[in-house]
């Protein structure tokens, strides 16, 4: 395929892509008036894990219950959805154990233990409440936009979405749980946090990129073909092409 004028920014700022830019731009002017703590913008990305999880667990339901699905098929429905919240709330699970702890070294209103009086504490700061109302209507809109309203869900299948979310989740860790040891070991915290929703917010316009643009779209189908015939000759090219769709299509 022959690539021509290829530019990362070119069709990142539609209607859609919007939500993103704004979103950003949101945290980094609370961070400026002072609503917003560095360390409050880690505690916002980890909080996003459970979010995407109610989000993904209300998709699910969708692709299993809608109209013509037989007794059978939305039993079938219910019983992934709920090993997928299983799975994913283990992860949680083991992730929020590790996060309070890692937290309470920064901040002395949290403890080093599991419980629900952490979740009440940081439910409490001003600039997490916030945040967290605009990531909840943003994966409202995304629902709706990407998901419900174009039907997307008519001809998914459902033991492929299962998996969306995890791409996300792996992102999740590296801008939220790295930058947070140089926000709470190395004082450095606004530029950090600055940093962290910079290098956030390039992560999600890569991630959108790979949905609208077909260019970019191939060049990353080839990768992961390459890379993984590597490893499993018998690698299907229209597999990953499939796959690729559903981890993009948030």
């Amino acid at each position: 395929m022959k690539l021509k004028n290829y530019n990362f920014f070119k069709g990142l700022f539609t209607i859609e892509s919007r939500a993103i830019w704004l979103q950003a731009l949101f945290f980094i002017v609370l961070l400026s008036l002072g609503k917003l703590d560095p360390l409050e913008v880690v505690i916002i990305y980890a909080i996003e894990t459970m979010i995407i999880g109610l989000f993904q667990v209300l998709r699910l339901l969708t692709i299993g219950f809608q109209d013509g699905k037989t007794k059978k098929e939305k039993f079938y429905c219910l019983a992934i959805t709920c090993f997928f919240t299983v799975h994913y709330g283990f992860f949680v699970f083991i992730q929020t154990t590790f996060f309070f702890v890692f937290l309470s070294m920064g901040d002395s209103r949290i403890s080093d233990g599991f419980g629900l009086e952490n979740y009440k504490i940081i439910a409490s700061f001003q600039g997490v409440q916030m945040a967290v109302g605009l990531l909840i209507v943003t994966y409202i809109i995304k629902y709706w936009t990407n998901f419900y309203e174009p039907k997307t869900y008519v001809n998914a299948k459902i033991e492929q979405y299962m998996f969306q979310p995890y791409l996300r989740i792996v992102i999740q860790q590296f801008v939220a749980i790295i930058p947070g040891f140089f926000i709470i070991f190395g004082n450095a915290g606004l530029a950090v946090a600055l940093i962290l929703i910079v290098v956030r917010l390039i992560a999600d316009l890569a991630i959108f990129k790979l949905k609208v643009n077909q260019v970019y779209f191939q060049k990353a189908v080839d990768y992961l073909y390459l890379e993984n015939a590597k490893k499993n000759g018998d690698t299907q090219r229209k597999d990953i092409e499939d796959f690729l769709v559903i981890l993009t299509n948030e």
